[in-house]
């Protein structure tokens, strides 16, 4: 519980502390989102959530390196790429210049340095094809898993549309890493976990559901980077009684609002980069906007907050199985397939306005 509640009150009081100093600041009125096609606020807020996050997070570090459970493992070198990644998302939420590619090939490199962490990198996946690929070599190995830490880190970034979304999303993703990891007698990574998550859960309670600040890029990497790299330690220390598929069907939402966003742009022939309003959350926000404006007087973040539990529920879809099952890669794969389906559902029927009653 140590491992929590300290970095959960460091964030919340280091978060509180970037509001106070920093929530008026004229960059937020002269650098804001309000404009962007995907933006659902209404006034100029704060993108500085990686601060506080960043902050706990190494000092929960620390404090596992002096007090943490032996045998420890690369938490160092795990926080360093994490915080190397975070650092371009945060040069774009102060600056709102750095492009797309910029942030893409950073995160990449920063991705390629975490890959060559012992315990993080994939070497095995259950799928003989897969599976003859990561052992071809070490370098394509690394690079494969430098993409999958790419991939999913960028996917944060997506879904961070609505309050509390990404933010809750990574909590209760490390949450179920962190449980399964103590089932597996692996303090060292349910610690990790439990650290990561207070600090998250600290910003969590500036965010939800007023909205006082964003995560920003910088959060939302951050988030990305420490949910995967966490994943793929758990698997890779547990080789015989954690299946691959846990992880993927843990992250799957993220992962399946990514692959389809590239996938509908590019039916559209529009940029993959380029923002639009066509992300789950952002439909779900729409289709529900006039119920809850009558339901919560017509406020902007409750209507924006009242949304976001619908998601919530929809990454615990994903989360509850993925625990039940976390070493049986059948089940974990069958369960996979239902997601999708269902996401692919979900979305037809609000686009299509047929979306269920109790939306």
């Amino acid at each position: 519980m140590r491992f929590l509640v300290l970095p959960f009150l460091l964030s919340a009081i280091g978060t509180f502390l970037v509001l106070r100093l920093f929530g008026d600041h004229r960059l937020w009125r002269n650098h804001s989102s309000l404009n962007d096609p995907q933006a659902l606020h209404a006034h100029p807020v704060p993108r500085l959530g990686s601060v506080g996050i960043a902050v706990a997070l190494a000092i929960g570090v620390a404090y596992i390196h002096v007090n943490g459970p032996r045998p420890a493992g690369p938490h160092g070198w795990l926080l360093a790429t994490a915080l190397a990644a975070a650092a371009i998302g945060l040069g774009e939420d102060l600056t709102g210049s750095v492009s797309v590619r910029l942030r893409l090939v950073w995160v990449g490199v920063a991705a390629l340095l975490g890959a060559t962490i012992e315990g993080v990198r994939i070497v095995h996946t259950d799928i003989p094809a897969l599976d003859a690929l990561v052992t071809a070599s070490w370098s394509v190995s690394v690079l494969v898993t430098a993409f999958v830490i790419t991939g999913l880190t960028n996917a944060f970034n997506i879904i961070d549309g609505l309050n509390g979304l990404a933010s809750a999303c990574a909590m209760i993703i490390l949450a179920a890493i962190g449980y399964v990891a103590f089932l597996e007698g692996d303090l060292w990574v349910a610690a990790l976990a439990a650290v990561s998550l207070g600090a998250i859960g600290g910003f969590f309670i500036w965010n939800y559901p007023a909205g006082f600040i964003f995560l920003g890029d910088g959060g939302a990497y951050l988030c990305g980077f420490i949910v995967c790299t966490l994943g793929l330690l758990l698997i890779s220390r547990h080789p015989d009684t954690v299946s691959p598929m846990f992880p993927l069907l843990l992250c799957i939402y993220p992962i399946a609002e990514t692959v389809f966003s590239i996938y509908r742009r590019g039916l559209k022939r529009k940029p993959v980069s380029r923002p639009d309003r066509g992300h789950l959350h952002s439909l779900l926000f729409r289709r529900l906007d006039s119920r809850l404006s009558r339901r919560l007087s017509g406020s902007d973040h409750h209507r924006n907050a009242g949304t976001t539990p619908y998601l919530w529920g929809l990454c615990l879809g994903s989360v509850v199985p993925a625990v039940f099952f976390y070493g049986h890669f059948w089940a974990l794969l069958g369960f996979l397939a239902v997601f999708v389906i269902a996401y692919l559902a979900l979305y037809r029927s609000i686009v299509r306005f047929r979306a269920p009653t109790w939306l």
